[in-house]
């Protein structure tokens, strides 16, 4: 990926931001200053990764969700058009952020989750956090590992997103342990303002399921086990690490 050098403040953002996404006190820390920065990189570990280049991972790997598919082998890659997706390191800042370029300041994130993964919950209102400060540039990336449920509610977030709603969606869909029925769909909906029918209908479309084709793709690139997983910046964070 492509990246101009940013300035020292957003360097030291950045890290904050990769320390603070597998720790307990993220939104302290992101509000901590450069001194806790300091403190807390003495511990951190990074890891060069050959494929995408350009890219490191934290060395500590904390709690996943592994991906489990019941179909896998019994379909060819023409099969399945998901497997036949790839990214170019061209397009691969715009695929994973959402954009190829950010302002001074600003840390680019990426969240791969699943909406039955126990791990993505504990991080995902730590970033909102963050993101309400304009801290980041958050872009959610759906990765329904857990069946037809996950699926449903992953398509539900991409189109609630094409209504102003996804921030709110997410929130209702990570705290429920409901099925998401047609039914309860309508309720948030309702609860969002948001036209129902235009989200069943933005949920069946193909542009939702180029997302989610899309996600998968950078899923294999970088060789994810399972979620949580998060790129913040050029640093790769496997898993939710609670201090």
């Amino acid at each position: 990926m492509a990246e101009s050098k940013p300035p020292r403040s957003a360097d030291r953002r950045r890290d904050l931001l990769v320390f603070a996404s597998v720790g307990a006190a993220a939104v302290l820390l992101a509000r901590g200053g450069s001194w806790v920065l300091d403190q807390a990189g003495r511990d951190l570990n990074f890891i060069e990764v050959d494929d995408p280049r350009g890219f490191r991972r934290l060395g500590l790997i904390g709690t996943t969700s592994a991906a489990f598919d019941p179909f896998v082998g019994m379909e060819t890659a023409d099969e399945n058009p998901a497997n036949n997706l790839t990214v170019s390191d061209d397009d691969l800042c715009q695929s994973l952020f959402g954009r190829k370029s950010f302002q001074a300041g600003v840390v680019p994130v990426a969240f791969f989750s699943d909406y039955n993964c126990p791990n993505c919950e504990l991080i995902a209102e730590d970033l909102l956090e963050i993101e309400a400060e304009e801290m980041v540039h958050l872009k959610y990336h759906e990765w329904p590992i857990f069946g037809a449920p996950s699926e449903t509610s992953a398509r539900a977030a991409i189109a609630a997103h094409q209504q102003g709603a996804r921030r709110m969606f997410n929130r209702r869909l990570q705290r429920t342990s409901l099925v998401p029925t047609d039914a309860c769909l309508r309720e948030l909906a309702e609860a969002a303002g948001i036209n129902s029918e235009q989200l069943f209908a933005d949920m069946a479309s193909e542009a939702t399921t180029q997302e989610l084709r899309t996600s998968a793709t950078l899923v294999r690139r970088f060789a994810f086990p399972g979620t949580t997983a998060l790129v913040v910046g050029r640093t790769i964070v496997i898993g939710t690490i609670r201090t």
